[in-house]
């Protein structure tokens, strides 16, 4: 979601603005990517909820999940924007802003924190209409406020020169336009199933969605804080260039990372289902294809991204030797990424088998364990500069795939056991 509306910012202020406006935006992205990421944990959590009470016919636990869900995440997103409003300049300087790019940073950044909590309930919303099979809402709501952003980017930083507090406002508004479309949605669907939301917080089923989606908000967190540290180390090893660099080709390679998302995503609700259901065939057929149709997505999107490296980073901007260093740095960062397919799948996969120490530690595995301590080993001991930087992620890339597998086959063999335990069972009965 934050890739959708960052990429409309960032193509019209890299192109209108400056390259200097445009690594302010870069700064603030990681904190996006962490407030996106209550959203995720909170629709992810009671999205698995509604969808096991759905596979049992439990209607009174659907109907408090829904209330529950979105009285909640709405609460705890408010508290949220309070902290960093009060906090905002600290903030900033931790991710990595310079003196000369702290004013239109702090700009971006008010206008970024109050938009989030309408993107944040949407996205709760989004996923548990996606668990009674609705998948239009996400959809229809994140393309009405995609093209209302450009629509408002064009007028505001084309035409009024508003620059960068123009792509913020933006964002604020075409995200609450975006939220009102998916809470008419919801509303009429709580209405037709008769459920009311004037019900109370269950805070039992508030904890127990926090658990489960705990690990859909490390994926989207963790990559948030090493996106901050990588900001860090771009800044010092090449200054307010290298964030640029840093923050064009991030822009383009989490788009890709959406394909990857958006099918773990739709896998799970199934998984969860047919694993609450005891189709234990039907759980490993959807496992498989899932996989197959994301890998398939990301080599398709990997031959397509390295013939026209030079043009998508030009989107952003029109300085030839930004673009030259970055369509470089940018190939060294996506040559792997087929390989994290099966990474985003395993992760979403144990989630929704209510394997929440599995899905969490796999969540942080190639960010904190592998990406964050090889990029600092590149860059500080073997003195790599920005290169360690780029080829931090496919190492990351092709060494989490590999673990996923290996995790993967581990929980195919329990299941295949499990089931050899209930034949014989049945069997002896």
């Amino acid at each position: 979601i934050a890739e959708l509306y960052g990429m409309a910012d960032s193509l019209f202020v890299g192109n209108f603005v400056s390259d200097k406006a445009l690594a302010s935006l870069s700064i603030v992205y990681p904190i996006q990517k962490i407030l996106i990421a209550m959203g995720v944990m909170f629709g992810v959590g009671f999205a698995t909820q509604v969808s096991k009470a759905n596979g049992s016919g439990d209607e009174e636990s659907i109907k408090k999940s829904l209330v529950s869900g979105l009285y909640s995440s709405l609460l705890i997103m408010l508290l949220t924007v309070v902290f960093l409003f009060l906090f905002k300049e600290k903030i900033l300087y931790s991710v990595g802003a310079t003196r000369e790019l702290i004013v239109e940073a702090k700009a971006y950044f008010n206008f970024i924190i109050i938009g989030a909590i309408f993107i944040n309930t949407g996205a709760f919303i989004s996923h548990v209409l996606l668990s009674f099979g609705n998948s239009r809402v996400s959809l229809f709501a994140n393309l009405i406020g995609c093209v209302i952003n450009v629509i408002l980017d064009y007028i505001l930083i084309v035409k009024l020169n508003y620059g960068v507090t123009g792509a913020g406002f933006a964002t604020m508004v075409s995200q609450v336009v975006a939220f009102i479309y998916a809470f008419s949605l919801f509303r009429k669907f709580t209405k037709e199933n008769k459920i009311s939301l004037k019900a109370r917080i269950n805070i039992r089923l508030v904890a127990a969605a926090i658990a489960i989606g705990v690990s859909a908000f490390a994926v989207e967190s963790v990559d948030g804080v090493v996106t901050a540290v990588l900001n860090v180390l771009a800044s010092a090893a090449g200054g307010e260039k290298a964030i640029s660099i840093l923050g064009i080709s991030l822009r383009i390679y989490m788009f890709l990372f959406l394909a990857n998302f958006a099918v773990a995503a739709a896998m799970q609700p199934m998984a969860s289902y047919s694993y609450g259901a005891g189709n234990h065939e039907r759980l490993r057929d959807v496992v498989r294809k899932s996989i197959f149709l994301s890998t398939l997505v990301q080599v398709i999107s990997l031959i397509i991204c390295m013939i026209y490296a030079r043009e998508l980073v030009s989107l952003f901007t029109s300085n030839q030797a930004l673009i030259l260093e970055t369509e470089k740095a940018f190939k060294y960062m996506i040559i792997a990424v087929p390989a994290s397919s099966v990474y985003y799948i395993s992760i979403f996969y144990f989630q929704a088998l209510g394997r929440v120490k599995t899905s969490l530690f796999l969540s942080v595995f190639r960010h904190i364990f592998i990406m964050l301590p090889l990029s600092l080993i590149l860059v500080k001991v073997f003195n790599m500069g920005l290169l360690g930087v780029w080829i931090s992620y496919p190492i990351s890339d092709i060494v989490a795939g590999l673990f996923s597998i290996y995790l993967l086959k581990g929980e195919r063999e329990d299941l295949e056991e499990m089931e050899e335990e209930l034949a014989e069972k049945a069997y002896a009965a």
